[in-house]
């Protein structure tokens, strides 16, 4: 009997729902196992619960403050709540949210599959680009942990799927607001992605005019659809520009100094690894103790292929602009504030680069005979790296959740909510987990939820802990032993430890101590210890009544 052929259109949904499919796999799997929430979902979640509540969309209760990064994730996750219902415990809103991010993951992958095949990779690039993507750490930790990445991640695929696919320019314009919803500063991937397609993907001067054309038309149907929040957010808080970028920026040096630093940024890159190491790396992973040699150096080898590939003269085009794209996203990335969740998309770069580099090599080898089973060989050595890598990082992000996050930072937040006033405010770094749950005031530093915090810091001129605690004068500090020893190097009359105060005029007293470096110093076998010796002891000083 004789069977139909199956349609182009019917084999493109059997893929995609196959990586829905198995994305979402990955990211149960994920979550069942850590069970890991970022703190910094918390900060959006706040938000995002009081909007849901009606109680409009800030962090703190009556004041317009723009605290949160990502409109879009932080909208999808008061959407969420509500679906939900509004008093749904942030646990089970999360577990949506891993939902949703498991589909953008799965769709991000399909994306970049449509691509590979519509430039002729063989099935070791389809094997090494989409296994590096699917299994990269990060990319699925921060959508466990309910993080804007995979949001990012597929708008970026979207756009490097119409870009070099050469789609309408709605298509691309659609793309770009995805990705500025999602992320402020991701006008930077545009950029490095038109002028990389500008530099290899266009043959002549006529296909440069046309991409201009239409870069400029996806640019104006992407305003369209980015400018209404623009408009909304400074009518709503006053200014279109996330407090968190603010906060960051108070103590950034003077333009002179930073354009230098861009020049030299290659070079201490190609040399010193920096950025280049954190982009395939564990979250926070530093220096070679954290992970050991092979991952610490198969990390920064993964990238810094990658980002030199243009410069080889028989790559592919396609190949070199890719790899050119990744490098000028890098020379951004090592010059601003780069954070674990920021990686995932130069990563999905880099990835695309190694599909394209893999798919050179079976085109070069194919003449050789057996030799072009050397390019299966390097796909599944890729693949298995990144397969050990996600294994070990997800083990360590499970006791990271178990004894710092649950165990350590949501425990004091509900202390802080069982011994605290309403109206109290709280020093601290890590807002997160501690002003969700506490619910109170906080001063964080930098300032990311503080208006108060900035004001501060520039009024002072420092970042000295002692000195900003003494002009905010908080009624709890929430200090790690370092930032404690800190404070007693700049004031040492400042804190009082004991129930015998170290001078009459200390301002604070040491209240409790949440100490688990115990359960950190008994895990055996555990990567990036390091990481978790970061959160595993805070101690608790309470303003004296006596204080001004």
């Amino acid at each position: 009997m004789k069977t139909e052929p199956i349609s182009a259109a019917a084999r493109d949904r059997r893929r995609l729902f196959l990586w829905l499919g198995a994305m979402l796999a990955i990211v149960a799997a994920w979550s069942v196992y850590t069970q890991h929430a970022w703190e910094d979902f918390y900060i959006s979640y706040r938000v995002s619960r009081n909007l849901a509540l009606g109680h409009g969309f800030v962090f703190q209760l009556g004041e317009r403050l723009h605290t949160y990064t990502s409109p879009l994730h932080t909208l999808l996750l008061a959407g969420l709540a509500k679906i939900g219902g509004t008093q749904l415990d942030p646990s089970a809103v999360l577990w949506l949210y891993r939902l949703s991010g498991g589909l953008a993951l799965g769709g991000t992958v399909f994306l970049v599959h449509q691509l590979g095949r519509s430039r002729g990779w063989a099935a070791p690039a389809l094997l090494a680009g989409l296994g590096l993507i699917a299994l990269d750490p990060k990319s699925i930790d921060f959508t466990v942990s309910g993080m804007e990445a995979p949001l990012l991640l597929f708008f970026l695929a979207l756009h490097l799927h119409a870009l070099l696919g050469g789609s309408g320019w709605k298509q691309l314009g659609l793309a770009w607001a995805g990705m500025m919803w999602t992320r402020p500063d991701a006008f930077v991937f545009i950029l490095a992605g038109v002028m990389a397609q500008c530099a290899f993907g266009c043959a002549d001067r006529a296909e440069r005019i046309a991409l201009f054309r239409r870069s400029v038309r996806a640019a104006a149907f992407g305003a369209a659809l980015y400018v209404p929040w623009l408009i909304g957010a400074s009518l709503y808080y006053g200014t279109p520009v996330p407090h968190t970028i603010v906060a960051k920026g108070v103590s950034h040096q003077p333009l002179e100094a930073t354009l230098r630093a861009i020049l030299r940024s290659p070079w201490d890159m190609l040399t010193q690894g920096t950025v280049l190491t954190r982009i395939y790396g564990a979250s926070y992973t530093r220096l070679v103790s954290d992970w050991g040699a092979p991952f610490h150096y198969g990390w920064r080898a993964l990238a810094l292929v990658a980002w030199l590939y243009w410069l080889n003269p028989r790559g592919s085009r396609a190949a070199r602009m890719f790899s050119l794209s990744f490098l000028l996203a890098t020379l951004y990335g090592a010059n601003a504030p780069f954070r674990p969740w920021y990686a995932p998309p130069y990563a999905l770069l880099a990835s695309v680069t190694w599909g394209f580099i893999v798919a050179d090599l079976v085109r070069a080898l194919a003449p050789h005979g057996r030799w072009r089973y050397a390019a299966v060989a390097l796909a599944v050595g890729l693949v298995g790296f990144q397969t050990a890598a996600s294994v070990a990082m997800a083990r360590t992000m499970r006791y990271h959740q178990a004894i710092d996050e649950t165990g350590n930072r949501q425990v004091i937040g509900e202390w802080l909510k069982a011994h605290g006033r309403p109206g109290d405010t709280v020093f601290l770094e890590c807002v997160g987990y501690i002003g969700y749950y506490s619910d109170l005031k906080m001063y964080d530093f930098p300032g990311m939820t503080s208006r108060e915090m900035v004001a501060a810091r520039r009024k002072l001129g420092t970042d000295d802990y002692a000195a900003l605690i003494a002009e905010l004068n908080p009624d709890w500090l929430v200090l790690r032993p370092g930032e404690r020893e800190a404070v007693n190097r700049s004031r040492p009359e400042m804190l009082a430890r004991g129930t015998v105060p170290k001078t009459e005029t200390s301002a604070y007293e040491l209240v409790t101590i949440f100490d688990r470096s115990a359960d950190v110093a008994a895990l055996r076998g555990v990567l990036g210890r390091r990481y978790l010796q970061t959160d595993q002891k805070f101690e608790i000083y309470r303003r004296r009544a006596s204080s001004p």
